[in-house]
């Protein structure tokens, strides 16, 4: 079953010049065809499908999404005049797993359910094979479909309409003009922030690509507590943080105010919450609005593994009293410790 937009829906999504199914799936490019750089194409023209004043709105409830969170207002604005909606039916396969990427989705109404199959390729010309195990549902202001357009890679799942479902579409080369763009000036910032990250400097490129791929954007207003001293693994998840912007106060229990120590934008704290299981021993707040990145030990986990022993060797640097042995790969971590990019690799005393 193909996916269509008819008149009526275009009207009540107040949108016009929408396309078919059909014709986006006729649009298919090889990848091949493709300029592999994440620069923005000069001469590259972004599609505008107009839009009510109410659906422009409704739109920006998914900037929250991560891709688009870090885009400024005027990419936001390209991005969100491209996007098209694009009507499923129950049952309409809306990728296949093995296929080209074209279109990065948003979904807008209905449920999309995602299944994986263990063969690359499970669909072969019009014919459907299995579509493997069903993994999860996803529903409104959830979004698939970007791994295949940010890494040339063929679809790693199917996803089908499990509902009448509507989507806002963006297509490939929108995608990797902007939002790409974007996203590798970030992951280049977050790779020379966790540079300076001294527990994590003997990490390799491709080490530190996967980091910063995988962390979180956050932000806290001024006077939020970020972590508290005394906070453990057992209350709550730990995760280390960097800073892109705003300045944030360490302090321990009995400290003066004027003794607080103060870090800001391209600082870090948390880092021994990776790789070890002790309480924090120091409170951090923000003192303006602060933007962070973030990680937690299970993802790090996730990520590298036995990889957490070989770091833990680099805790001696920190000299922390009365360390516990780093736990398996699979305890979750605990404290903090602040340390400034523009200071030694002497670590400050605020774990």
């Amino acid at each position: 079953m193909a996916g269509t937009v008819g008149t009526s829906r275009q009207q009540h999504l107040g949108v016009s010049g929408v396309g078919t199914a059909r014709a986006r799936n006729n649009r298919r490019t090889s990848v091949s065809s493709e300029c592999g750089s994440l620069q923005q194409d000069a001469s590259f023209v972004p599609p505008v499908f107009e839009k009510s004043p109410d659906v422009l709105v409704q739109l920006d409830k998914i900037r929250g999404n991560l891709l688009f969170s870090e885009l400024d207002d005027n990419q936001w604005s390209v991005v969100k005049n491209a996007m098209r909606p694009i009507q499923f039916a129950l049952g309409s396969y809306i990728i296949k797993q093995g296929d080209e990427g074209d279109y990065f989705y948003v979904v807008e109404t209905g449920r999309c359910d995602i299944y994986v199959h263990p063969t690359k390729k499970v669909f072969s010309g019009e014919g459907d094979l299995e579509i493997g195990e069903f993994k999860t549902s996803i529903g409104p202001e959830k979004s698939f479909g970007e791994l295949a357009l940010m890494y040339n890679q063929p679809r790693a799942a199917t996803v089908q309409a499990g509902t009448d479902c509507v989507l806002w579409a963006v297509d490939r080369r929108t995608f990797r003009s902007i939002v790409m763009h974007s996203t590798n000036a970030k992951r280049n910032l977050y790779k020379n922030m966790l540079r300076r990250v001294e527990i994590l400097s003997k990490l390799t490129e491709n080490e530190r690509d996967r980091i910063a791929d995988a962390v979180k954007p956050v932000k806290f207003h001024a006077g939020d507590v970020i972590i508290r001293e005394g906070d453990n693994s057992s209350k709550m998840t730990m995760n280390f943080y960097m800073i892109e912007e705003g300045e944030v106060a360490c302090t321990k229990a009995g400290q003066a105010p004027e003794e607080a120590k103060r870090l800001g934008s391209g600082d870090y704290f948390g880092e021994i919450a990776l790789l070890t299981d002790s309480p924090r021993q120091a409170t951090v707040t923000a003192l303006t609005e602060v933007r962070c990145v973030t990680i937690d030990r299970d993802c790090f986990n996730r990520l590298f593994g036995p990889l957490l022993e070989v770091l833990s060797t680099r805790m001696a640097m920190y000299n922390l009293p009365n360390q516990p042995p780093p736990p398996a790969a699979t305890t979750a971590a605990a404290t903090a410790t602040a340390t400034s990019p523009t200071a030694s690799t002497t670590s400050v005393s605020i774990p």
